[in-house]
């Protein structure tokens, strides 16, 4: 009858409305960046996650492409491949430099994941941005130490092996020249120690 087909139409709006409601809430509290482009790529929705990280207030952001972000500090061929990607139904992931409203950059991990319509035509794009800023430079100070603890260890050890050789060569005859080669081979390896305990106690 009517009356049932319209009972079950409101139901089902109900619970429509409920479960939007649901994700709207799980959004707006998510602590991961999220927004949500049409298929041309323009903004249609950011959650509030995403306008700390980029400075832009949901007003300033939605209607715009989603390239608001770019840095240009990536060729073109990696968006149009994350493009292209997208496009094609599939998810794309990867690691960019997006820049904020104020100009400052940081770097991100990115997720893009297409929606589609019944007919498998992509009417929508989720993205979630994770910011790994504190990861790259944890990188950048762990690769930096590596190669001044690689120097600093480098010292010691060339002076080590050249009184070595010295000594051992036997082209060393004054006692008091080996007494000195000797000494100086004793600080190197107290050098050499303090240095490697400093290693260990900064791991």
């Amino acid at each position: 009858s009517l009356f049932i087909d319209i009972s079950e139409r409101k139901a089902l709006e109900a619970a429509l409305r409920q479960e939007r409601d649901r994700i709207g809430t799980v959004l707006e509290n998510i602590g991961d960046a999220v927004f949500v482009t049409n298929a041309e790529g323009i903004i249609e929705y950011v959650n509030p996650a995403w306008e700390r990280l980029n400075g832009y207030k949901a007003s300033e952001a939605v209607g715009q492409r989603a390239n608001l972000l770019k840095s240009g500090e990536h060729p073109g061929e990696l968006f149009a491949d994350l493009w292209q990607t997208v496009k094609a139904g599939r998810t794309w992931r990867g690691e960019l430099v997006n820049r904020r409203k104020d100009g400052s950059t940081y770097d991100v991990a990115l997720t893009a994941t297409p929606l589609s319509d019944d007919a498998n035509k992509v009417t929508n794009i989720v993205a979630v941005l994770y910011d790994i800023s504190a990861m790259k430079e944890v990188e950048r100070l762990k690769s930096q130490f590596v190669s001044d603890v690689s120097h600093e260890l480098r010292t010691p050890l060339t002076n080590i092996r050249l009184y070595l050789d010295l000594l051992l060569s036997g082209m060393v005859q004054d006692e008091e020249k080996r007494q000195e080669y000797l000494s100086t081979l004793n600080v190197e390896s107290d050098r050499l120690h303090r240095l490697i305990d400093n290693v260990l106690d900064f791991a």
